[in-house]
């Protein structure tokens, strides 16, 4: 109110009062500045926390996700250790205890086949590395005399010779063991093993070692191969077994 105006009975100029709804203005826009403010700054914290929630999300998908990938790939240490192995050098037998199966002896077929109750039912063995004649006509009989420039008489009677030698370590209801090498089943559906005898004489090896067989190795059953290679070499050296006759 304009206190120098000189007539008081004249009507009051409004000024005051506009000024006053100016001030009352000024302190609800400033009421509303500080609540727009604080609602601003509230709503930018919640935001970046929200963010930061996702972020560490995203980082936390991503490192499990590094570290299943790490885990499932397969190391190379192993395959650049075996490629570090020159082919030309053999690999030594295994040391490791063989594990083995047990069977009974049904009979001795021929020089290097047994037939033998396996797991609950009858089967033919044939013996891994080794070759003996032929102890009665068939094709292979006809095909080893013409091989060897024999007779077929004579490798028959060599292959009886062969079958009777095996009789005197085997014979039916022993109870062998058998040891397995890479394949267990020939194409005609025989076992494939080394025979143990109750004594834990290799049958295979004791066959090459009389000198009733030849070596017949087959990849990839070649597990003993240097063993029958050694037992072979006495053997004809010495002339035993069958190698008297040739």
């Amino acid at each position: 109110m304009d206190i120098n105006r000189e007539d008081p009975s004249e009507p009051p100029f409004y000024y005051p009062i506009k000024e006053e709804d100016r001030y009352k203005k000024q302190r609800i826009n400033w009421r509303k500045a500080l609540f727009r403010s604080v609602s601003t700054v509230v709503l930018l914290a919640v935001f970046g926390v929200a963010l930061s929630r996702i972020g560490y999300g995203i980082w936390r998908d991503l490192k499990v996700d590094a570290i299943k990938k790490i885990s499932s790939t397969p190391s190379e240490a192993p395959s650049r250790v075996a490629s570090a192995i020159p082919p030309e050098v053999p690999l030594l037998e295994s040391e490791s205890e063989p594990v083995l199966d047990n069977a009974r002896v049904i009979r001795v077929v021929d020089g290097d086949m047994l037939k033998v109750n396996f797991r609950g039912k009858p089967e033919s063995i044939r013996l891994i590395g080794i070759d003996t004649p032929e102890s009665r006509s068939n094709k292979k009989a006809i095909k080893d005399a013409e091989r060897g420039n024999l007779d077929i008489r004579t490798i028959i009677s060599m292959g009886k010779q062969a079958t009777k030698f095996v009789n005197t370590l085997v014979s039916a209801g022993d109870t062998v063991k058998i040891e397995f090498d890479v394949q267990a089943r020939d194409k005609n559906g025989r076992l494939l093993g080394y025979i143990y005898l109750p004594d834990g004489r290799m049958l295979n090896e004791e066959i090459v070692k009389a000198g009733y067989a030849n070596l017949m190795t087959i990849p990839p059953n070649v597990k003993y191969q240097e063993r029958f290679l050694k037992a072979y070499r006495e053997a004809r050296e010495n002339r035993r077994g069958l190698w008297k006759y040739i």
